[in-house]
Formats: C-alpha cells, sequence, structure tokens
C-alpha cells in the first residue's frame, strides 16, 4: 500500500469516527453534486449513530476496498474503563472494524500510542475485547 493511500484512508476513518461521536444532528455539508462531503449525527447509541452517518457518506465500501489493510486508529490512550468515559467508546470500535470486513478488508489493525502502560490502555479501554475477528491489535 502507498503510504498516500494509508494516510488518506486513516484520515477518512478518523473524521467518520469523531463525526460519529461529537457533532450535532444533522447534515452540515452537502457537496456539489448530491453527495455528502460530511455528516453530524446525534442521539442514540454509538454503533447506531456510526451506521447512520457512515451510511451517507455513501457505505465503507467509500473508503476500504476488498483487499485492503485497514488501521483504526481509536483513542485508547488512558488506562481507563468505557464506564469512565476517557476513551473511545468500544462498541464503535467493534462497529467501525465490523463495516471495515463487510467492505471487504483483509485485516484490521487497531492502533494507538497510549500515555499509559500499553498492556493497561489497551485492556480497560474494552476495544480489544469488543472487537471483531480476525483482527490484530498493535503497540
Amino acid at each position: 500500500m502507498e503510504r498516500r493511500t494509508f494516510l488518506k484512508n486513516t484520515a477518512a476513518a478518523g473524521i467518520v469516527g469523531g463525526i460519529a461521536l461529537n457533532l450535532p444532528g444533522k447534515i452540515v455539508s452537502k457537496a456539489a453534486k448530491g453527495k455528502y462531503d460530511m455528516v453530524a449525527v446525534k442521539g442514540g447509541e454509538p454503533a447506531e449513530m456510526f451506521d447512520k452517518g457512515i451510511a451517507a457518506l455513501g457505505g465503507m465500501k467509500t473508503f476500504v476496498k476488498p483487499g485492503q489493510t485497514v488501521v483504526v486508529k481509536p483513542n485508547i490512550g488512558w488506562a481507563k474503563t468505557p464506564e469512565e468515559a476517557a476513551d473511545t467508546n468500544p462498541e464503535l470500535v467493534k462497529r467501525i472494524i465490523e463495516h471495515c470486513f463487510k467492505a471487504g478488508a483483509k485485516t484490521v489493525y487497531i492502533l494507538d500510542h497510549t500515555c499509559h502502560n500499553w498492556k493497561d490502555s489497551y485492556k480497560k479501554s474494552g476495544s480489544s475485547q469488543k472487537s471483531v475477528h480476525p483482527f490484530k491489535t498493535l503497540s
């Protein structure tokens, strides 16, 4: 995979994940030809909001092609449990990975640079336990 393609796909996945979690309720911008280039979803569970957001962007197949290796970069930098809400919701991470595989990804990696001990951060965040297989966690 070329570096440029990797960076483009990683940025797109991060943006979509951030949109699904943080922005208020409706379409923010509409591209000239009727396709959305940015969406915001509010109200509901993170996985459901992601489903709505990625569908409005044309589905994960817009970003992930069959056979590709994908890196999902959630925020799992802290050794905190999901209930403490310091990291990306593990159900959202799981849903993003599921969409990647449905779009044809060969392998999906979860990657973050942690502030606390990486083993504790990955374990307590819930992301590595909630994820679908086959996936790999990188330190």
